[in-house]
């Protein structure tokens, strides 16, 4: 694992899941091969969880009471259809909130 990686999970908040994470194809493949070794990776160490107090949010493999997962989060029309030319192709594991 990178250091940078090591550092950001040394101040993430406990997981937002507890299942082992796993990605569909399609959501793998939305991610492309290095991103989806690298989501899979992060989500292994800790499966979802907010760091920065609540600025930093990495949706969980799978939903949970806590947070979305990474499949629905990224579920066309829900948020991706405004911002469709920005996101698409691609898979969003993670926002910045205020």
């Amino acid at each position: 694992m990178n250091t940078a990686v090591e550092r950001l999970l040394s101040i993430a908040h406990r997981p937002l899941s507890d299942a082992n994470p796993c990605l569909p194809p399609s959501t793998a493949a939305d991610a492309g091969p290095l991103a989806a070794d690298l989501i899979i990776e992060l989500l292994r160490a800790r499966n979802g969880f907010f760091a920065f107090g609540p600025a930093l949010h990495i949706f969980p493999g799978d939903s949970s009471d806590l947070s979305w997962g990474l499949v629905e989060w990224n579920m066309p029309g829900l948020w991706k259809q405004e911002y469709l030319s920005f996101v698409d192709p691609g898979l969003c594991f993670a926002e910045a909130l205020r």
